[in-house]
């Protein structure tokens, strides 16, 4: 069962990773990224189904969280994009902002 705690061991797992992780020049995860997702787990409501969040780390070094098929953020850094889409995976709504 997914909760926030074993959400953000799988994030900081994330700092294991060394530049070209992937195979295709991927950059290291950073420090700041895996600081950033941390507070934003932290900050996800108690009503968002746990079950529902995927985590992965980015090519440039960021973390990707999507929460169920709906919502996507991605944090580089101290900087936060959410992202809402909707049936069709097209962007409804698109907010970008600084958590530090």
């Amino acid at each position: 069962m997914k909760t926030k705690d074993s959400l953000k061991i799988i994030i900081e797992s994330f700092s294991e990773l060394e530049k070209n992780w992937g195979g295709y020049n991927e950059d290291e995860i950073t420090i700041k990224s895996i600081m950033t997702a941390h507070k934003v787990i932290d900050t996800l409501p108690d009503i968002v189904d746990m079950q529902t969040i995927d985590i992965f780390p980015m090519r440039d070094g960021g973390i990707q969280i999507e929460i169920g098929e709906f919502k996507e953020i991605e944090i580089l850094n101290y900087t936060v994009t959410e992202i809402q889409f909707d049936n069709n995976q097209n962007i409804i709504n698109k907010y970008v902002y600084e958590f530090n």
